[in-house]
């Protein structure tokens, strides 16, 4: 909450406006500390000593439960409002917007969004940036084109905010011929794309496996003297190895110390992966093995994909010596990385590992999946062991696994 809306509160309430103004300030300050229970509690404490709230503290209130990702309790105050007597404004609408937003409630904020106009109450940039982010959230890429060209027919200008939005939504729908659209549209308007437009630009077009168009991107971010990002060169990384340019993908890794730029865990997994849709397997292990040299800690994520990459070079000995690691290294084996090691082992026509693994999977607490079953199965069926695939195929049944057409076609 600004201090021009406390200056307010307190010259237009009167004495009673004073005395709201320290719980005013006190909400704002919870609010900043994501401490949205006591912004709620505080907003009752207004009550307890008699003075009714106001919209400031309302207001104060709704947008600390947007901060705390405390949706319901956003909305259930909006709607408390007009029971107490006290009209919304935009700034209590945006805070509840903003809220479903964040949890992904994109009906309920796009509703909120359209109440705001039939209570005459006129959305601003804010507010619609706040419905678009709702859409972002889960790739309903249309109603969030749909809610930018209304901006215009409102003659709203849309922010960066809410081109970066679309461009997330239409990313998360593998649309990134829209999401390129988009930061046309941008640049045209003379709307400064961010580090944010850009990066989920790059992803969209890796969602798309156009690795060109990712790279492409990157460089227009360097001519336009916007600071690269973390998140924008492991977009692109991931980019490249969904197109099967591990070189590429190396080669970005190498620039991003150049660049200032810090690489991250989830930098080194998409190059890890990479390397894996290469069958470079050796290059795979070296950069698990570079990440610690770099303080970098590797996750279950780079464990994965290195197993990964091993079994797409046939290497069933370095996936199982990586499995056997894991645990030494404190890193927690999953079912993907059990998995990953099972397949590897198929490749080796290594079927009695592969059975063993699978074996081992219950008693390391680990719940076994269509995936692992349909590796072992596979494994069986490569070395003409159909009798124990059609076990396995039973076993699964039992277990309540359902096998997908694959399993039933190994």
């Amino acid at each position: 909450m600004a201090a021009g809306s406390v200056a307010a509160q307190r010259d237009a309430g009167g004495e009673a406006g004073a005395r709201r103004v320290p719980y005013s300030a006190g909400i704002s300050a919870c609010g900043k500390g994501e401490q949205w229970q006591h912004a709620v509690r505080l907003l009752s404490e207004v009550r307890e000593a008699k003075l009714e709230p106001d919209v400031v503290t309302y207001s104060g209130a709704i947008s600390a439960c947007d901060s705390g990702s405390a949706w319901e309790q956003a909305v259930a105050l909006l709607r408390d409002m007009p029971q107490k007597k006290v009209e919304p404004n935009a700034f209590s609408y945006d805070g509840a917007i903003r809220a479903c937003a964040r949890d992904g409630e994109m009906q309920l904020a796009v509703s909120l969004l359209q109440e705001m106009q039939q209570e005459e109450i006129e959305p601003n940039s804010i507010s619609y940036s706040g419905a678009i982010s709702s859409c972002s959230n889960r790739g309903e890429w249309q109603q969030a084109l749909s809610l930018l060209r209304e901006m215009w027919q409102e003659k709203i200008a849309p922010s960066c905010s809410s081109y970066s939005g679309t461009i997330t939504s239409c990313g998360k729908s593998t649309e990134w011929q829209q999401a390129l659209s988009v930061v046309g549209e941008m640049l045209q308007e003379e709307v400064e794309p961010s580090c944010t437009s850009y990066t989920s630009a790059i992803a969209a077009c890796g969602e798309g496996s156009e690795w060109e168009q990712a790279l492409s991107l990157l460089g227009d971010m360097q001519q336009q003297k916007v600071e690269s990002s973390c998140p924008s060169y492991s977009s692109a990384i991931r980019a490249c190895g969904e197109g099967s340019e591990w070189p590429r993908a190396i080669s970005l890794l190498g620039d991003m110390p150049q660049q200032k730029v810090e690489p991250s865990c989830i930098s080194y997994n998409c190059a890890i992966v990479a390397c894996g849709a290469g069958s470079e397997w050796e290059l795979a292990l070296s950069l698990l093995g570079n990440m610690r040299q770099q303080k970098v800690e590797p996750s279950c994520i780079s464990y994965n994909s290195a197993i990964g990459a091993c079994g797409a070079g046939s290497e069933w000995q370095q996936a199982m010596s990586l499995l056997r690691n894991m645990p030494q290294q404190k890193v927690e084996p999953s079912c993907i990385s059990y998995s990953s090691a099972i397949r590897a082992c198929g490749t080796g026509s290594e079927w009695q590992l592969a059975l063993s693994l699978l074996g081992d999977m219950p008693q390391q607490k680990i719940e076994r999946s269509c995936i692992s079953y349909s590796g072992t199965i596979r494994a069986c069926g490569e070395v003409s062991e159909w009798q124990l695939a059609l076990s396995l195929l039973r076993e699964m049944r039992q277990e309540k696994v359902e096998p997908d057409t694959a399993t039933l076609l190994e």
